[in-house]
């Protein structure tokens, strides 16, 4: 019983009304969760309202989370990544070993109940002092309704199957929804949720998306690193793709991308925007505003990517635990000299192609030993070291999903390959110096559907490459995870496709069904 108390203790934590009534609301705040509070002081003052929600902001740093695995591990289960063995990390997950997955369940539930409960709170705004207005009510429920679209919609595309790409006998739905606060121990002892169908938990991540965009604007204070309209309006893009609703996918694109496609990056700023402190394509970033936030040499998305301390700069910085796989280079231009393959010879570059994304790779440092071509989108940007920001949602990814949603379905109301190549060229005319397009990609209707959708999925590779994209864009269109000969190929219909929910979980909630194969 001790146990199972001190569970369920971790699941519904609060934050200290110290820490409160201490914390900035001008800055992001790191604060110490506590297993008791003083409700009145943590969800019915306005400055509480205020840490709290800074709290969850917060809790996207963590290493699980946005610090590193919702960008390495999704590369380094899919094609994208090399594992070097530098340091030990990501090789199970580069090898696909069984438990080498997500393990950030627990993360997300704590984030979505934290954000229940400031829900909870503004429904109740007259218990709130002193009494907020409607702007800051607006701005309060139109954040939070984001932020829980983002939390289900990790939750579900990393331990569910995908809208149209499911294997029927392996299937056991999607994941709980949690739609109000846990505030006891008493509570979330009787709250035994169900897995709810995926179809479910897609029509609720609609539902907080459209409150979302509806009271969220394009002037929020501290946009991007806080939820705004037109992040709102990218991710709903994002979750129709996946849902397989081109129509919806196209309409959200299309709103975004009105007032904010001017910020896609060009051929004389692509590198240069990777070296701001802020990307200037972000729609929405988790930004890590503090020293105090630095993940460290280990674990922190900067040293997990690369061994240097800037491009051209071979003194050793980090390990560089997860390079980039040998299709990926392929993909980006970039030819190794011979023999051209890891393992052998430490790498370096014969060649690059006019893909200005290319130049985001580097030999990394020798100090490390063989030498692996090194993702450099992260190194330290902000002037400390392992502190870099994380785009979540940028400008490409708008035009990328609206030429999907006008390539991938001949039966759907969106397609239009002239639309498609539209867009395909405008990514591809940003990126690439000297690009005019291929003889196909000159003529409208030439590549056909096959050949345009393929491409679009190549650009999207080369586009999000070590951004968090490539196993999820895989996994939703049910395709086999293709590694070798570097690694063992892993089919779609492969259990190690989803990750296991914790058995913690599942021994303490009868209703909760274990993903197949676990």
């Amino acid at each position: 019983m001790l146990n199972m108390k001190k569970y369920i203790y971790k699941s519904i934590l609060f934050i200290s009304a110290a820490a409160l009534l201490s914390a900035s609301c001008k800055k992001q705040l790191e604060v110490t969760p506590q297993t008791a509070v003083d409700e009145d002081a943590a969800l019915k003052t306005k400055l509480g309202i205020e840490a709290n929600i800074a709290a969850i902001y917060s809790n996207l740093k963590a290493q699980v989370m946005y610090g590193r695995d919702m960008l390495a591990l999704p590369d380094a289960l899919a094609d994208n990544g090399h594992a070097t063995n530098h340091s030990g990390r990501l090789i199970g997950e580069a090898r696909n070993n069984i438990g080498a997955h997500f393990i950030n369940w627990s993360n997300w539930y704590y984030n979505i109940n934290s954000i229940n409960l400031v829900l909870d709170a503004i429904a109740n705004n007259t218990a709130i002092v002193p009494v907020p207005t409607n702007v800051e009510l607006t701005r309060w429920e139109g954040q939070m309704r984001f932020l829980r679209a983002l939390s289900y919609f990790n939750l579900a595309r990393e331990y569910a199957y995908i809208p149209g790409a499911v294997i029927p006998g392996q299937d056991k739905g999607g994941v709980p929804l949690m739609l109000t606060g846990i505030r006891t121990v008493e509570l979330a002892s009787t709250a035994k949720p169900a897995r709810a169908s995926i179809a479910d938990v897609y029509t609720q991540i609609y539902a907080d998306l459209t409150i979302a965009e509806a009271k969220l604007t394009n002037a929020e204070p501290e946009a991007p690193y806080r939820a705004n309209k037109a992040a709102a309006q990218t991710l709903f893009a994002l979750v129709a793709l996946y849902n397989k609703d081109y129509v919806k996918a196209k309409a959200e694109a299309d709103l975004a991308i009105t007032s904010h496609g001017v910020n896609l990056s060009t051929l004389a700023n692509t590198v240069s925007n990777w070296r701001a402190v802020k990307h200037p394509e972000s729609l929405f970033e988790v930004a890590f505003a503090t020293a105090a936030e630095n993940l460290g040499v280990n674990v922190s998305i900067q040293s997990s990517y690369t061994s240097l301390t800037a491009p051209g700069n071979t003194t050793v910085a980090g390990w560089g635990d997860l390079g980039a796989h040998r299709t990926l280079l392929a993909d980006l231009g970039i030819t190794l000299t011979a023999p051209a393959s890891y393992g052998v010879t430490s790498a370096s570059i014969a060649s690059r192609s006019p893909d200005t994304r290319n130049l985001l790779f580097e030999p990394g440092s020798p100090g490390r030993g063989t030498v692996y071509i090194e993702c450099t989108k992260f190194i330290g940007k902000n002037g400390t070291p392992y502190t870099d920001n994380i785009p979540v949602l940028r400008v490409a990814d708008l035009y990328l999903i609206r030429a999907e949603a006008a390539c991938a379905d001949p039966a759907a109301a969106t397609y239009n390959l002239a639309n498609a190549l539209t867009d395909l060229k405008r990514i591809k005319s940003n990126r690439i110096t000297g690009y005019t397009g291929s003889a196909e990609e000159t003529t409208d209707n030439a590549m056909g559907q096959t050949a345009l959708f393929n491409e679009v999925l190549r650009q999207r590779r080369i586009e999000f490459a070590m951004e968090g994209h490539r196993f999820f864009d895989l996994k939703r269109l049910g395709k086999d995870l293709l590694k070798s000969p570097t690694y063992s190929d892993v089919l779609f219909n492969d259990y190690r496709i989803l990750p296991a929910i914790p058995q913690a979980d599942i021994n303490l909630n009868a209703n909760l069904i274990q993903n197949f194969g676990y």
